[in-house]
């Protein structure tokens, strides 16, 4: 089975309302455990490659890593999935990185180009 994103067509959406992309910075303070020995893998023997997060209001979230073993080359080796349990996305995110960045563009609004002439506060009613 070949690893591919995610796509809006795995909701059942022929395309998505937003679209984007995300970045982040692992721990690097000493002493801080790494991802892979964050979720339980001997980093000197598997190197992840890829992360799947899936938060889901009212569901369970998702976490998928991709990892494939030290020395195997790039390119079309094998690689295996990881099922990470136990652990809510938002809470997996704080352990692991100290800079977590999603940005989402509107659908109908990818090829416009926006000129932001001021910004103000929203503050939400959240339970807790």
């Amino acid at each position: 089975m070949a690893r591919r994103p995610w796509s809006s067509r795995d909701a059942g959406e022929d395309y998505a309302d937003w679209a984007g992309g995300a970045w982040a910075d692992e721990h690097v303070a000493i002493r801080h455990p790494t991802l892979a020995e964050t979720v339980g893998l001997d980093a000197h023997r598997w190197r992840i490659i890829a992360i799947d997060l899936e938060a889901s209001p009212g569901g369970e979230d998702e976490i998928i890593l991709t990892a494939r073993e030290i020395g195997t080359l790039c390119g079309g080796e094998a690689a295996v999935e990881f099922h990470v349990t136990g652990v809510t996305v938002a809470d997996f995110i704080a352990e692991v990185f100290t800079d977590f960045r999603v940005s989402l563009i509107a659908r109908d609004a990818t090829r416009a180009e926006v000129t932001v002439t001021e910004r103000r506060e929203l503050r939400l009613p959240l339970e807790g």
